[in-house]
């Protein structure tokens, strides 16, 4: 085998056992900042909601994203504030809660837009019945 095979093998495997080294560290160090049920419920409600995005920023605000860390496993452990679970605690956490907040309507909107159109379907029908 050349030399240059020799590095090529060595470095593959290198990296491989590199690779396995980290997944191990992860399976063994999970990030108590994240829910692993559900990455954007924050508050663990079982609800994504404002709120979530809101609970990142009020803690964001005040501090840098490493003292918030700091801060946050020593004093609130309820909260899953790493929505990215990158074991930062940074603007893009609330960023996620609100981007999926513009695209997934909450329940509650849905339920109000489908009560409307029915009260508006209940008043047409009525006018149409009292004008014949």
């Amino acid at each position: 085998m050349s030399k240059l095979k020799c590095l090529a093998v060595f470095a593959i495997l290198a990296v491989a056992n590199s690779a396995l080294a980290d997944l191990s560290l992860q399976e063994l160090n999970p990030n108590a900042l994240h829910n692993s049920a559900d990455a954007l419920d924050v508050d663990n409600n079982g609800l994504v909601s404002p709120l979530d995005a809101l609970i990142i920023i009020n803690h964001l605000q005040p501090k840098t994203s490493t003292q918030v860390q700091a801060s946050i496993l020593s004093s609130d452990p309820t909260f899953f504030l790493d929505t990215s679970n990158d074991h930062l605690v940074s603007p893009i956490d609330a960023l996620l809660v609100i981007n999926h907040l513009a695209v997934v309507p909450e329940p509650s909107a849905m339920v109000s837009g489908a009560l409307g159109v029915l009260l508006l379907a209940g008043y047409a029908w009525r006018r149409r019945r009292f004008r014949a």
